[in-house]
């Protein structure tokens, strides 16, 4: 049958960065927190963008300082 992947919490540390160009969470029904270290996402680049979308059950973003420095949309 079908398995039901449930993720209620993300914690990245501190300077991380894939290099890709935005950082989109949308959809995770069940994500409750997200926790973001200092100096994440530092790496310039055109029209980075960030984003947190249809997540009903999130309740808490901690975001460190220095991250997303470079972003042009936040939302």
């Amino acid at each position: 049958g079908d398995v039901e992947v449930v993720v209620k919490s993300i914690t990245l540390g501190d300077s991380f960065d894939t290099g890709t160009a935005d950082f989109c969470l949308s959809g995770l029904e069940r994500l409750e927190s997200l926790d973001i270290g200092t100096g994440a996402f530092y790496r310039e680049g055109k029209s980075r963008k960030f984003a947190l979308t249809q997540l009903p059950s999130l309740r808490s973003v901690v975001v460190g300082n220095n991250s997303f420095l470079h972003f042009s949309v936040v939302a």
